[in-house]
């Protein structure tokens, strides 16, 4: 009985430790407003153990009467190996084209490189 109880046990914890690395840890790195009633929200993707790598960028607006709850607006993935470091996005919001700038600029010893993105919002 002990061995039954002892095996079910083993199982269950591998099981549940299983379950949390595969689901991950999704809730945003960075989440700042960038205008009325917006807000910017980055979240990395992937773990120690994954090959891919990156980050979600999301633009949700707040709603006046219940600014608890929020309006998903732009949503993008970007997997590059430009975001293994853990340098800042310089995020800019132009309220005439309605649209979020996202840029990068990281200086290694060999190259600089530098990302840009556009987010087009609804």
């Amino acid at each position: 009985m002990v061995l039954v109880f002892g095996i079910g046990f083993l199982i269950s914890t591998v099981g549940i430790l299983g379950l949390a690395l595969v689901l991950g840890d999704y809730k945003p790195t960075i989440k700042k407003t960038i205008g009325e009633n917006l807000v910017y929200s980055e979240t990395t993707l992937g773990n120690a153990i994954s090959v891919d790598r990156g980050k979600r960028f999301e633009i949700h607006q707040k709603i006046k009467w219940i600014p608890i709850l929020e309006k998903k607006l732009a949503s993008k993935e970007v997997y590059n190996n430009l975001f293994y470091s853990s340098d800042t996005i310089a995020v800019t919001y132009d309220p005439n084209m309605n649209e979020v700038y996202l840029n990068l600029i990281r200086i290694d010893e060999k190259s600089g490189r530098e990302w840009k993105d556009t987010l087009y919002l609804k």
